[in-house]
């Protein structure tokens, strides 16, 4: 409500609804939490001493299945956070071909080479859970502990990504990212942080007696 006419004409308000992005967070995004192939949590996403080399791969091949100049808030944060210690991985590699996201497989793919080097081929591909899974050829009951992972990330507000790895040997692209033998590097949670004061402003409303409705996409 922008105009105090408007205030003093409506009297009183039961509800109030709100946006959530840009209004309640600050619209960016900074990654909150690992989750590594083998089950192990990391939360200290900024901590470089003893580095370990699964959250390194992680974290890089999340940066190589991303734009090289990104918009999207996630894949900035992914470059941010990306390994800054040593050689980046991929800094001698050129993209060679990217897989967009589609309706059936969303997840993004992209395939790096080394121009000394033909045979130096990576491979990374990022998406929804589910897709990765797919592209993993998980079992059933490795799909259920990753999906139970996922819920719990989830749970807790954060957005949920997961990275996969390929190696490749041929000249050409295949035509489909199924084309590729992946392997489950892990799962990245994401998190828009609150606007200072958003809690005190929802605790001030409840206590008028306001509720507060969050819609969002």
């Amino acid at each position: 409500t922008r105009h105090g006419t408007a205030i003093e004409s409506l009297g009183a308000a039961t509800v109030l609804c709100t946006d959530k992005t840009g209004t309640l967070t600050q619209n960016r995004m900074a990654i909150a939490e690992l989750r590594l192939a083998d089950g192990q949590r990391v939360d200290d996403i900024d901590g470089v001493a003893g580095f370990d080399t699964a959250k390194q791969e992680l974290l890089d091949y999340g940066r190589l299945a991303s734009a090289t100049d990104p918009f999207d808030p996630m894949e900035k944060a992914l470059h941010a956070a990306a390994p800054q210690n040593g050689e980046r991985l991929g800094a001698m590699h050129t993209m060679s071909r990217a897989y967009g996201l589609t309706p059936e497989l969303l997840a993004m793919t992209q395939v790096w080479r080394s121009a000394d080097s033909p045979d130096d081929v990576l491979v990374a591909t990022k998406g929804a859970p589910e897709a990765i899974a797919a592209l993993c050829h998980l079992d059933d009951e490795a799909r259920h502990q990753l999906a139970a992972t996922v819920d719990d990330m989830a749970s807790r507000g954060l957005r949920v990504l997961a990275v996969a790895k390929a190696s490749y040997g041929g000249d050409g692209h295949p035509d489909s990212p199924h084309d590729f033998t992946f392997s489950l590097l892990g799962l990245v949670g994401f998190a828009d942080p609150l606007r200072p004061g958003v809690p005190e402003a929802i605790a001030d409303c409840r206590r008028a007696g306001v509720r507060v409705v969050m819609i969002t996409g």
